[in-house]
């Protein structure tokens, strides 16, 4: 039968203790006339720490030193009772000092834990326990910074390394470019040198000449419309002029140049007999050059041709513009017509 003391205020206080309405009394006090009980009440017990937070890792051992004030209590260590949170302490007393070990890992969620004193139904708070980073946290976070320093020293290495190869190149295409413009500049100026040689040489020539070699009409037209008739009207070019070094000789290529085309001969070779023939079937084709469905009808018949070749139809279109010169409009009106 446990039954809690009455609270008072004075040290030493006689109770009676009834059960069923019935007062208790011990054999040994029946004889007397006192059936009081007596009860002495004590201060309660006083524990403290100097220091009042400690920190502590999680996965390590934890002891504490608890000290107690001189008192008349004179209480077993099987009566203390030691908290750190959850956890329970394993309890042995030293000169009247409380160690308390746990050997356990403390893990919770909460960063403090209080540090309680159980001595009966009295409760006391002396101190609370920090809970810190285990020692692999700490471990993995001091290993996690050594590579990154170690991987920002590379990276700044490497950094260094390809600035100064990038500062090489620079420097290296700088000098080819300056060599690459001085060897341009030479070629300038010694090209400059060459034209102004050949400008004078060709003064020279045509102060001689008595001025610009250049071919008739007639050769122009022929040169440009019929490019390949002969080898002849493409070597008497006014560049193959120039390379002659005899007056007298560029002198009679101009007035008398090569008629390697039949336009350019003023007369043709033909019998006596034919020659009227001849002449009346040119005017007649001439005249149906004229009638425009004739001219359109005979170049789509002539296209259609299978040994029709690019060379011929450009020999037909010069002469065609050689025989239309004088009707442009006539002319140009044919070559919108014959794409459709």
């Amino acid at each position: 039968l446990i039954c809690p003391s009455p609270a008072y205020l004075v040290s030493t206080v006689n109770v009676r203790f009834y059960i069923n309405g019935i007062q208790y009394q011990e054999a040994a006090t029946l004889s007397r006339d006192s059936s009081a009980f007596t009860l002495q009440y004590y201060s309660d017990p006083d524990f403290y720490r100097k220091e009042k937070l400690i920190k502590h890792h999680q996965g390590e051992p934890l002891t504490l030193v608890i000290e107690k004030l001189q008192d008349n209590l004179n209480l077993a260590p099987e009566e203390y009772k030691v908290m750190i949170g959850s956890f329970p302490c394993e309890i042995y007393v030293v000169k009247g000092k409380i160690h308390c070990a746990v050997n356990v890992s403390m893990e919770s969620e909460e960063r403090q834990l209080p540090v309680i004193v159980r001595v009966g139904k009295y409760n006391e708070t002396i101190a609370m326990v920090q809970l810190g980073e285990s020692e692999i946290s700490i471990v993995v976070s001091i290993v996690v910074c050594v590579v990154l320093l170690l991987a920002c020293a590379i990276a700044l290495v490497v950094f260094c390394t390809k600035s100064r190869r990038a500062e090489r190149y620079r420097q290296k295409t700088l000098l080819q470019m300056e060599e690459m413009e001085a060897q341009i500049r030479d070629e300038i100026r010694k090209g400059f040198a060459e034209l102004q040689t050949d400008m004078t040489d060709l003064t020279k020539e045509l102060n001689r000449s008595q001025g610009i070699p250049f071919l008739e009409y007639k050769y122009f037209v022929i040169r440009t419309f019929f490019p390949k008739c002969s080898v002849d009207c493409e070597n008497q070019t006014p560049e193959r002029f120039h390379q002659l070094n005899s007056q007298s000789s560029l002198a009679t290529i101009l007035r008398n140049p090569p008629e390697s085309h039949p336009l350019l001969q003023s007369d043709w070779k033909v019998p006596e007999n034919c020659r009227q023939n001849m002449e009346e079937g040119i005017s007649l084709f001439s005249l149906l050059l004229n009638n425009k469905h004739f001219l359109v009808t005979f170049v789509h018949a002539l296209e259609q041709q299978k040994d029709f070749a690019v060379r011929d139809r450009c020999n037909l279109a010069s002469l065609l513009t050689i025989a239309l010169h004088s009707k442009l409009e006539y002319y140009t009106s044919i070559m919108k017509d014959l794409p459709v």
